[in-house]
């Protein structure tokens, strides 16, 4: 039992480590997009 929720817990981070990295990769793609555009 104390295993299982420890692999919940790890998951969940993994989660939260996809979404932060979505989001960074999302806000470099219109960084990116907006420099060709000014440029």
């Amino acid at each position: 039992m104390f295993t299982k929720q420890k692999t919940g817990n790890i998951e969940k981070n993994n989660q939260r480590l996809n979404i932060k990295l979505a989001v960074i990769y999302f806000l470099l793609v219109i960084l990116f997009i907006s420099l060709l555009l000014f440029l």
